[in-house]
């Protein structure tokens, strides 16, 4: 077929016509699918930048809490170390007592009250 017939052929000056409106139609209905699927897109794309947002945050509060909780137990810790170094050293003094000669002191009436009074709450508990 020739080109130049068919410009002058009306019959097919309207398939061309027809043929070139049905394409420009279906460009125009793919571009509007791929604008629907680009704004779908973009919310989506918005939506997990917010999901992101909201991890960050609370990777940052749980890190914060980490800290913290790292700090008190270092300060427990340090409590604790210092309880155990007071309580070797009172073991040390009971020891370094118990090793001494008993003394020439005598028994004085108070101490013997003193000792009946323990002696008697210790029976009752």
């Amino acid at each position: 077929m020739n080109i130049v017939a068919t410009i002058n052929d009306p019959a097919a000056l309207d398939d061309h016509e027809a043929m070139a409106l049905a394409s420009v139609q279906r460009m125009r209905s793919d571009l509007i699918a791929v604008r629907d699927e680009l704004a779908q897109v973009r919310a989506d794309l918005h939506r997990e930048q917010d999901r992101v947002t909201m991890v960050l945050e609370e990777l940052t509060r749980w890190r914060d809490d980490a800290l913290k909780h790292r700090a008190r137990n270092t300060e427990y810790e340090t409590i604790l170390s210092n309880i155990f170094l007071m309580t070797t050293q009172a073991q040390e003094n009971l020891r370094a007592g118990n090793d001494l000669p008993p003394s020439n002191t005598p028994v004085t009436e108070a101490l013997k009250a003193l000792d009946e009074t323990f002696k008697q709450g210790n029976a009752e508990a």
